[in-house]
């Protein structure tokens, strides 16, 4: 299952890729940890091309066993936002 999930990503980001221009705005209304967010942080390094993205997720829970919940992440969106940060910061 997880091969396939990841096949399915790499296939849809190959795609986007391909047919991205300036000024395009890429939606992903599952944003789950930021992973577009962060992908097109990393296609505009180096170019002069700017790209635009809109992330939505509902406020999902974490599980409290879960490590992301441990280290302060209550919901989807919040470790979305702190990966976001994170990308931001090192760009």
């Amino acid at each position: 299952m997880l091969a396939v999930y990841l096949l399915f990503s790499v296939a849809c980001f190959l795609t986007v890729h391909e047919h991205l221009s300036t000024g395009d705005i890429v939606l992903d209304f599952f944003s789950g940890s930021a992973s577009t967010a962060h992908a097109m942080f990393l296609q505009e390094l180096g170019k002069d091309d700017r790209y635009q993205f809109i992330l939505v997720q509902l406020p999902e829970p974490c599980d409290p066993k879960r490590d992301a919940y441990k280290d302060g992440y209550e919901t989807l969106c919040d470790i979305g936002e702190g990966r976001i940060r994170r990308a931001g910061d090192k760009i």
